[in-house]
């Protein structure tokens, strides 16, 4: 696996932390890169988007807490 989609500490991965800076480049720029890099595993995709952290939330309550 890519490094950039390893938890960290907070067991937040690359998506995570584009939702807490509130950054849509940065998420339409990592979606494109993950989408060509895992284009033949799908599954590997659906769980780096469906990744919670610590706190049980996924990317999106990320982003909507951030606005």
């Amino acid at each position: 696996m890519m490094a950039s989609v390893q938890p960290n500490y907070g067991e937040n991965n690359c998506l995570h932390i584009c939702g807490m800076q509130g950054s849509q480049k940065c998420f339409d720029i990592l979606l494109y890169v993950l989408k060509k890099t895992f284009n033949e595993s799908p599954e590997i995709l659906k769980s780096i988007i469906n990744k919670r952290n610590r706190q049980g939330n996924t990317f999106i309550h990320e982003a909507y807490i951030n606005k």
